[in-house]
């Protein structure tokens, strides 16, 4: 009695799995970001190992990930393929090239998230640190509800 309701509608706006894993990727890179911010916060550097402005690694961290976060907008977001005539949430979510996409998407956006933690806590700079939150909000703002708000729900 029960499968044959969730088999109709297995998730809210049929989304599934392909939320699980998105849902993933952000709980990772908030709690990355969070154990981060932690330790540079409870352990600062010693005066001695202070750096100035923007020492080398500071440039390279800043530079991958303001170049990923860019690279998946600006790139990856606008080759996502469309949805056919007529096709639903579930249907679109359920192809191979969307998925795909979306992981991809994803991914790269992440990484700009990632890069910006651990060069934050390498170098202790705030610039990075916005890097990492900007990676964060990029992927929340790829939810695959957002992804494909233009698609009819059945």
């Amino acid at each position: 009695m029960g499968d044959s309701m969730d088999s109709q509608n297995p998730s809210p706006r049929g989304l599934g799995p392909i939320t699980i894993v998105h849902r993933g990727l952000v709980g990772g890179s908030t709690l990355l970001l969070a154990a981060v911010a932690l330790a540079v916060h409870r352990w600062p550097l010693p005066p001695s190992q202070v750096r100035p402005a923007l020492p080398p690694a500071t440039i390279v961290f800043l530079a991958l990930g303001i170049g990923s976060l860019l690279f998946g907008f600006l790139i990856l977001r606008p080759r996502l393929p469309s949805p056919l005539p007529g096709q639903t949430v579930s249907s679109y979510w359920e192809s191979q090239a969307a998925v795909s996409g979306a992981i991809v998407l994803w991914a790269v956006i992440d990484s700009s998230a990632v890069l910006g933690s651990i060069g934050y806590f390498a170098t202790h700079s705030l610039a990075l640190a916005v890097v990492a939150l900007a990676g964060l909000l990029g992927l929340i703002a790829c939810a695959p509800a957002r992804l494909r708000a233009d698609l009819p729900d059945r």
